[in-house]
């Protein structure tokens, strides 16, 4: 598909979702059921999960372990779990796992079963999405490169080639996931069989499927599966609320998209508020989960990038590539923190909404209603659709309105929840919780309530309690009322920090109430803790991480500031599973200021390599793998982004030559004799004909070629041997140089609808078809004449007469599909959209003329159409075909070697290897904590290496400066960086730069005695 804007992206799929019958209220959504061995750890029914027997509200957001350094995994999924998530999804990404038929990848990096094993330590639980196909903006959407050279596959489809081969790789890897199985002690939860597959999601059946399933039951797949995906988009949940009747599955969304692959750094104002209300829509309207994705994108390193993203995969996420936190993080955590704490009613819910129409006094018309009720009690969402606040108060089971000293504030687009007559403790019931709540912390006897409120906004919580309660704390703010205990109050207009915090407690038996009412400016600084240990109830810092328990001592470790904000207070409240609540005092790493500015270290000075030693005359390309005709990249076995070719042309006489490749993606640099003869990039005839001057008798050819990431391949089904082929693959030839017809460009064209899959080929194609009805319609090149649906057109136009013997069209782009028919004659079928080819016309050319050319064009999914540029060239003569080939995979940095000053002029316009280093240290585990990239800039196009990993592609595609540098990477002492110039650009710009927004401090709070 050419270039379209994530706007169009979004549509498309969510045209796709709504044709395949993915709707909110459907009653069926799709999973099958957990086998008998792991229904009581974990199973589901038409009102939500049951986890360990327990109702819970699943609430998840996607990592994908190969996307960061192992070391960071912790780092990352602790910040899930701070943020209230219980659940991380990972795809697992079958090319990663087995870059060779049967050789098993040992990077650290895909261990599975650690990263399980991690999860599980955690205390959270993992949704695996094994594939075989998985999207994901990855490499060929996660196919193994050697799959294209197994005969007869066909991706996706009932297929025994391919289903051999999918066989092999499930053999590996569901006994991994069936390990860490909830019932056998571990943390998944939930699996996914493929993704987006176009002919069936959920439970949707064909052969394909049926093979998949039983292959992975055979493997011992026992917790609940399900195929493809469920509820994807923007805003899954839709703008009405459903109930459970009929239902048979929960509502669960396996990709919520908070953000998209286009984007870095923070969402921007307008899309903030949509996405905290989409959250809050899941939980009002009778979801029971969702997952976003991507929580946290991280990087592509290597060169596992498809063609639409390079190094970074930030995605916008709440959690960015280098671990910070953005402001959607913490509007995030307070959905996650109020839905996983009332599992027992959002996940055994129905529908209530006629039921509490009238539970907002005065209702304004720009307010919505809906409501959930369970036995365990009810949840009332007030939600401002408006752009101004609204007040208000709730009707309780008594018939009053409270608070009853004030309204209630719902600031614009905000959904309120209000709990009422919920089980809070045992005895205890929570009848009106006329106040905002973020979450509840139980533990030991000791339940916590958090609640707060809006400057000048009252406040008033309702509680049944058994004869003999007792008030702790809090007096006046708790009182008794009959047999309630009432919590009342009004936040004073200057509640800021620890002062606008207060504690009440009362106490039943053996059991201890804690409400804490705080300012809504501590909201994003209130940390509901639920460790295996001990739960805690944080305020203050930043983010909290670790905390430690010594008996004697508590301790926090979490970020004190960042660089361009203000520090969190010197204090913290940390109340515990205790009725007392304990004050600790911050100290910071060496008296680090934590809003300080942070400095890169200096790099020595670039010293340069030649990147083109394979090119010398003399290389030895012995051990080479040979062939007549190029083969594509990847033949030999390697996975990386570049391969080289070697062959020698005999030419009949000294002179200029065009070198033609049939095939030549994405970019290449030619080597006559050892000396440079040019380079091109993907697009056009100019990237498959070269002019090179040759001696008489051999000559030396060396082809240095590279990839821009292998398409994801979205939706496509079938043959994936020829699609978006890399390198170079098929014959070149060389010849005189193009006539003076070459490259003239065709931009005059009709179009019209074809019914019925193109069946009137014969006609539409023939050479005396009348096109001038009024079914026939100007085309423009690169418009969208399917109006981003699936389907078939006829494009014609007539060619140019032309000189030469030989003529050849090129098309840039048809998206997705084109079949090419010269004067009534096919002459090419095309797959793949965004990738140029080449149509030798000479089978159908009339040199009398005239030449009427056809084009069938299908479209698969989104924009469609005849999407780049088509010319027609002509020559003399077609060529001599190079035959005798040699080619070897991959460019290896140098790890010694004699190193030079940098090269004069500016651009080498030859590939190069650069070096410098650093002194340097990962930060420490306190104190500042700063961000380090590699600055690209002045560079063109080519991969970097710290230390010996590889950082990614650069230039990115999304707005930030340069690579990441992971921090476990980063050595004491001295570091080195290598990089890989395609076009051997000088790195006189290229440095090391903090990235200031995602850098921070971490501080260690300890407690006072």
């Amino acid at each position: 598909m050419f270039p379209y804007s994530l706007r169009q992206v979004v549509l498309a799929i969510l045209a796709m979702t709504a044709w395949l019958g993915v709707s909110p209220a459907r009653a069926d959504d799709g999973m099958f059921p957990p086998s008998d061995a792991a229904r009581s750890f974990i199973n589901f029914d038409g009102k939500g999960f049951l986890v360990n027997g327990k109702r819970e509200f699943i609430v998840s957001g996607s990592l994908h372990y190969p996307r960061l350094a192992r070391e960071q995994w912790r780092d990352r999924l602790l910040k899930f779990k701070r943020a209230g998530f219980n659940t991380v999804q990972t795809y697992v990404f079958w090319n990663y796992q087995e870059p060779q038929e049967g050789k098993w990848s040992t990077s650290p990096e895909a261990d599975l079963d650690a990263f399980l094993k991690l999860v599980k330590e955690l205390g959270m639980y993992a949704t695996v999405r094994v594939g075989p196909y998985v999207c994901a903006e990855w490499d060929s959407g996660g196919y193994p490169v050697w799959l294209r050279f197994k005969p007869g596959v066909l991706v996706r489809e009932d297929n025994p080639e391919f289903e051999a081969a999918v066989d092999q790789y499930l053999d590996k890897i569901m006994p991994v996931v069936a390990a860490n199985q909830i019932n056998r002690g571990g943390a998944v939860i939930m699996v996914q069989l493929e993704n987006e597959h176009p002919r069936g999601w959920g439970r949707d059946m064909n052969p394909y499927f049926k093979h998949l399933q039983q292959k992975a039951l055979a493997l011992g797949l026992e917790v609940p599966y399900f195929f493809s995906g469920l509820h994807h988009g923007g805003d899954p949940a839709g703008n009405r609320s459903w109930d459970s009747k009929g239902r048979t599955n929960p509502w669960y969304s396996t990709e919520f998209w908070p953000g998209w692959y286009s984007n870095y750094g923070p969402v921007n104002r307008g899309e903030y508020r949509g996405l905290d209300r989409g959250a809050w829509k899941v939980i009002a309207y009778g979801g029971n989960g969702w997952n976003f994705y991507m929580l946290y994108g991280g990087t592509d390193f290597d060169t596992w990038n498809d063609d639409e993203v390079t190094a970074s995969y930030d995605y916008g996420g709440a959690v960015g590539e280098a671990g910070d936190l953005r402001p959607i993080y913490y509007r995030f955590k307070r959905a996650a923190t109020f839905a996983t704490s009332f599992p027992l009613v959002l996940e055994q819910s129905v529908n209530a909404d006629a039921r509490y129409q009238d539970a907002a006094v005065d209702k304004p018309p720009a307010m919505k209603i809906t409501a959930r009720q369970s036995p365990a009690g009810s949840i009332v969402f007030l939600d401002n659709t408006g752009n101004l606040p609204l007040q208000t108060k709730i009707k309780a089971s008594d018939g009053e309105f409270y608070p009853s000293t004030g309204p209630l504030t719902i600031p614009a687009g905000n959904i309120m929840p209000v709990v009422l007559d919920y089980t809070l403790a045992p005895d205890v019931t929570l009848e009106t919780g006329a106040g905002h709540i973020l979450g509840v912390s139980a533990g030991g006897h000791t339940t916590t309530v958090v609640t707060y409120g809006f400057p000048g906004e009252a406040a008033e919580f309702r509680f049944k309690a058994p004869a003999g309660a007792k008030i702790a704390a809090g007096g006046p703010t708790i009182g008794v009322d009959g047999d309630r205990m009432v919590v009342k109050t009004n936040y004073p207009t200057d509640s800021t920090g620890f002062a606008g915090v207060q504690e009440c407690r009362f106490t039943t038996g053996d059991e201890v109430v804690r409400i804490l009412l705080e300012p809504e400016s501590l909201v994003d600084s209130t940390w509901i803790t639920r460790d295996a240990a001990r739960n805690y109830v944080v305020i203050g810092p930043h983010y909290v991480g670790d905390i430690r328990d010594e008996g004697d001592r508590l301790s926090l470790v979490g970020q004190q500031g960042k660089p361009g904000g203000s520090p969190a207070p010197g204090m913290a409240s940390v109340y515990g599973p205790e009725d007392t609540g304990l004050r600790t005092a911050a100290v910071a790493a060496d008296g680090a200021d934590p809003i300080a500015p942070m400095t890169a270290p200096q790099l020595t000075p670039w010293v340069s390599r030649p990147g083109y030693t394979e090119a010398a005359v003399t290389f030895d390309d012995g051990a080479w793998k040979g062939s007549d005709t190029p083969l594509p990249m990847g033949a030999d076995g390697d996975i990386s982004a570049y391969a080289w070719y070697r062959s020698i042309v005999k030419a009949p006489k000294a002179g200029v030559y065009d070198l033609n490749f049939s095939a030549c993606s994405d970019w290449a640099a030619v080597f006559v004799n050892g000396e440079s003869a040019g380079a091109t990039r993907r697009g056009g005839p100019a990237s498959r004909h070269i002019p090179v001057t040759l001696h008489e008798g051999d000559n030396s050819l060396a082809v240095l070629t590279a990839h821009y990431g292998r398409p994801k391949l979205f939706g496509y089904l079938g043959p994936i041997d020829k699609i978006d082929a890399k390198g170079l693959s098929g014959p070149v030839t060389f010849s005189a140089p193009l006539a003076a017809a070459a490259g003239v460009a065709i931009t005059v064209w009709k179009w019209t609808p074809s019914g019925a899959q193109g069946r009137d080929a014969g006609k539409m194609a023939a050479a005396d078809l009348d096109t001038s009805g009024p079914e026939w319609t100007a085309a423009k090149i690169g418009e969208d004449v399917f109006n981003k649906q699936a389907g078939f057109a006829w494009f014609r136009t007539t060619l140019p007469a032309s000189g030469g013997l030989h003529h050849v069209l090129t098309f840039e782009s048809v998206d997705d599909k084109g079949t090419i028919y010269l004067n009534g004659k096919k002459l090419l079928h095309h797959e793949g959209w965004d990738s140029s080819f080449e149509v030798p016309l000479d089978a159908a050319w009339r040199t009398d003329g005239p030449n009427q050319l056809a084009v069938l064009v299908e479209n698969v999914d989104g924009v469609g159409g005849i999407a780049g540029n088509v010319s027609l060239a002509a020559a003399a003569s077609l060529g001599t075909e190079i035959q005798g080939w040699k080619m070897r995979g991959g460019v290896i940095p140098p790890a010694a070697g004699d190193w030079q000053t940098l090269p004069e002029p500016a651009r080498t316009a030859t590939p190069r290897f650069y070096r410098a280093t650093f002194q340097g240290a990962p930060p420490a585990e306190v104190g500042p904590h700063p961000i380090l990239r590699l600055s690209t800039q002045g560079l063109s196009t080519g991969f970097a290496w710290l230390n010996g990993h590889n950082l990614g592609r650069y230039p990115q595609k999304v707005h930030v400066d340069g690579l990441y540098l992971p921090e476990p990477w980063i050595k004491n002492g001295e570091n080195a960086l290598i990089v890989f110039d395609e076009d051997g650009s000088l790195p006189i710009g290229a440095k090391l730069v903090v990235e200031s927004a995602a850098s921070r401090t971490v501080a260690v709070w300890s407690e006072t005695k």
